[in-house]
């Protein structure tokens, strides 16, 4: 599921117009607005790989696997509060913003669940 959010990750430049936006602002504020975007990507891909490439281990009960799984949770359910609360007020207008609005909800709520049950299945 991580890898779901890359297609809009991609997009967002494009449809949302950061181009004519980020050539507003000071040099400096435009790169550091680059390198946190590439950050979170990384993070997002590198989670996703770790996550595939340990399933198993996610579930294992030691204290990585349980610190992990909350960790995910609690990024996730931050995400998707955030998409719910703040983004539902300004998001673009049109059938497939809000579409794809919907989908990042549901996307959120559902890596925000998988990784608590996992947390509970850890610490029972």
């Amino acid at each position: 599921m991580h890898f779901c959010n890359i297609p809009g990750m991609v997009a967002a430049p494009r449809v949302l117009g950061w181009k004519e936006d980020l050539a507003n602002i000071k040099p400096i504020n435009r790169n550091i607005f680059i390198v946190l975007c590439g950050g979170i990507m990384i993070t997002i891909l590198g989670t996703g790989v770790v996550v595939m490439a340990n399933s198993k281990s996610l579930l294992d009960g030691s204290r990585l696997s349980s610190s992990l799984c909350f960790f995910l949770s609690v990024l996730w359910a931050y995400r998707f509060l955030i998409q719910a609360v703040l983004y539902s007020k300004i998001w673009p207008k049109g059938f497939v913003a809000r579409l794809s609005h919907g989908g990042l909800l549901a996307l959120f709520f559902c890596l925000t669940a998988v990784y608590a049950v996992a947390t509970a299945i850890n610490f029972s």
